[in-house]
C-alpha cells in the first residue's frame, strides 16, 4: 500500500504504530485507496 501511494515501505506501517500521522491529503489518498469516504473511515460500524 505504501508503494502503490508513492511512499516508503514504512510509511503505513508508522502511521499504523502511532509514530506519524499522515496530512490531510494523504490521509484523503488513503481513503481513495480503500475507495471509501473519510466519514466512512471513522464510523465504527463500517467494515471494510
Amino acid at each position: 500500500m505504501s508503494q502503490d501511494l508513492g511512499k516508503s515501505k514504512g510509511y503505513i506501517q508508522s502511521i499504523t504504530c502511532g509514530r506519524s500521522l499522515p496530512s490531510m491529503s494523504e490521509f484523503l489518498k488513503i481513503c481513495d485507496y480503500f475507495g471509501i469516504t473519510p466519514k466512512e473511515f471513522f464510523d465504527e460500524e463500517f467494515q471494510i
